[in-house]
């Protein structure tokens, strides 16, 4: 049986190894000390609750910080929402295209 990235058992973490490597670490992302120690606490400090849940009647906290223009160097506060992690999780993979067919 597959995994979920398409391999089998023994193949899954050589594949989620090659993909970290080619990813770079989160300091070459765009989130070094700055945005660890300022940009991300402060976002949730101004908008503690789920943006998407909140959207929709749930009150949820906020978790993690997501950059609207998918730009992570964009850290301008206009460009920063507050979500939940399935919320993240799921704008994420619509916005990379995950489970698409290629």
């Amino acid at each position: 049986m597959t995994g979920k990235i398409g391999y089998c058992a023994a193949h899954q973490n050589d594949a989620r190894r090659q993909v970290d490597l080619r990813r770079g670490s989160s300091t070459e992302r765009g989130y070094g000390y700055a945005w660890q120690t300022r940009i991300r606490p402060g976002a949730l400090i101004r908008e503690p609750l789920c943006r998407f849940c909140t959207e929709a009647g749930r009150t949820t906290p906020a978790t993690e910080v997501d950059h609207i223009d998918g730009n992570s160097r964009n850290n301008d506060p206009s460009n920063l929402r507050a979500l939940c992690r399935p919320c993240h999780s799921a704008r994420t993979a619509r916005d990379q295209g995950f489970g698409r067919a290629r």
